[in-house]
């Protein structure tokens, strides 16, 4: 996840510039000819305030994340950002971010897929760029925990393996200044060997300037990722599967995030679409920070720039609620375009009802225990007295970021309540949306029996009641 303000390049780096440059100008006056001068030259932009020289950070922000990112992940992000004093232009998925900085350096209407590959995750997205500045997502995939750290800690491994061989006593795991300077090494060993160098060392100092060093040749190395990196092909494989599409009809394929250096990837990417549909016109490293700058200056009214966009982006996962018996009922399905908003009036299910209570979900399996839990929306009636099917509004909306909103209306009174993210106390799985979406198809059987059921205990359910109004009437 990364923040961006039509600056491209690392934030860090600006920040470290700006932590040392800061020294030049703390205890003088604005107006100091030292300072005037020294501005010329910075990267970052000083402003006068009371005749001290300030630094001036623009609050407005977009924020990109993985496509991955279930609510409440965005919800979260979003709270963080409030937390930070910032004003959140919008939350943009990473491969989105990155197919707008595409469609404006390429003209025509181009189905794309964005193969981004970064630190820490994986995204694939297939989208239709049109001119005019029209983006839609046709599909997504992913996985959260493959990316370039995982490369890391693949290289860590083989080197403990290998230090431990010709030691007698195994490499000190339980030392953390140790164990950092060994991903350190392994760190700079996979970017030597992503380009095109054929071999490199790593190099660890230990304790009692023992100097430990190991080979590294490109061949062990992708030996060593090559299952890796066909891993994400697999996602990419499903990403087609979902958009109906074949690797024929993909025009380009973009690479963003900083593993796609890596020749193996390329390589294989390659061999899958053919070298002419590889797009790195951009550096791989700043696509998706590019692309956020361009969604902000769109977004903005100060801005030089004259930029309109249309970015339709999409539910990756259903939303819903727990019906009677644990039935999910969808209420939004997966692959809906948003912002949305939908309304739904229902009743109270007894007389004298106190309370309406509604529990979210999202995921793809029939059973509402067995996806992800929300939170739940708890309203209090005013009218306690009133007879069963007392309407009841609820209203559910996803926003521009992506973020689902539900509100419970006492229909009569509008006495409302909001919707409550929630932790159940269960332990929360690394989860990502391949494994939600896999989950489902392999409990597909299992599921449409649970349907089944539900669909018979509601035809009994419905002949008793009518057997009770029979009953009634009899009498």
């Amino acid at each position: 996840m990364d923040w961006y303000n039509g600056v491209s390049g690392p934030c860090l780096e600006l920040l470290v510039v700006i932590t040392g440059d800061a020294k030049r100008f703390i205890g003088r006056q604005f107006n100091d000819s030292s300072v005037q001068n020294d501005m010329k030259r910075w990267r970052f932009k000083v402003i006068d305030r009371n005749g001290k020289p300030y630094v001036e950070f623009t609050q407005n922000r977009v924020i990109t994340v993985p496509a991955a990112f279930d609510q409440r992940q965005r919800a979260e992000t979003m709270e963080a950002a409030k937390l930070a004093g910032l004003n959140v232009l919008k939350l943009v998925n990473e491969p989105t971010a990155a197919a707008v900085a595409f469609g404006m350096r390429e003209k025509g209407n181009k189905t794309v897929l964005i193969y981004d590959f970064g630190g820490g995750t994986f995204d694939v997205s297939i989208l239709k760029c049109q001119d005019g500045g029209h983006f839609e997502i046709l599909s997504s995939a992913g996985h959260m925990h493959i990316g370039g750290q995982d490369i890391d800690n693949i290289i860590v491994n083989y080197a403990i393996e290998e230090y431990n061989k010709s030691h007698p006593n195994k490499f000190p795991e339980d030392k953390p200044k140790f164990m950092r300077r060994l991903n350190e090494a392994c760190t700079k060993a996979k970017i030597e060997l992503s380009g095109q160098i054929k071999s490199t060392m790593i190099s660890v100092d230990l304790a009692n300037d023992q100097d430990w060093k190991v080979d590294l040749n490109k061949a062990k190395f992708n030996e060593m990722i090559q299952s890796t990196i066909a891993g994400t092909l697999k996602i990419v494989d499903q990403a087609l599967s979902r958009a109906s599409l074949k690797t024929q009809d993909i025009d380009y394929v973009i690479l963003a995030g900083g593993s796609t250096r890596i020749q193996l990837v390329r390589e294989m990417l390659t061999e899958k679409f053919s070298k002419e549909k590889i797009w790195c016109k951009i550096n791989p490293d700043e696509a998706v920070a590019i692309g956020a700058s361009l969604i902000a200056s769109s977004m903005q009214r100060d801005t030089p720039i004259s930029l309109k966009l249309n970015i339709q982006e999409k539910t990756p996962l259903s939303l819903g609620v727990d019906y009677r018996h644990d039935y999910f009922a969808v209420v939004i399905p997966r692959g809906t375009v948003y912002p949305c908003k939908l309304d739904r009036v229902g009743g109270t299910s007894v007389d004298n009802q106190k309370e309406a209570e509604m529990t979210i979900y999202e995921g793809e399996r029939k059973k509402a225990s067995s996806n992800r839990k929300i939170g739940r929306v708890n309203l209090i009636l005013e009218n306690q007295n009133a007879k069963s099917s007392y309407k009841i509004k609820n209203i559910f909306e996803i926003d521009g970021n992506g973020i689902l909103h539900v509100t419970t209306v006492e229909v009569d009174t509008e006495n409302s309540a909001n919707l409550e993210i929630q932790y159940d106390g269960l332990s929360y799985k690394e989860d990502d949306i391949q494994r939600v979406l896999a989950e489902a198809e392999a409990h597909k059987e299992e599921d449409a029996d649970f349907e089944s059921k539900l669909n018979s205990l509601k035809i009994l359910e419905e002949l008793l009641e009518q057997l009770n109004e029979l009953k009634t009437m009899v009498q």
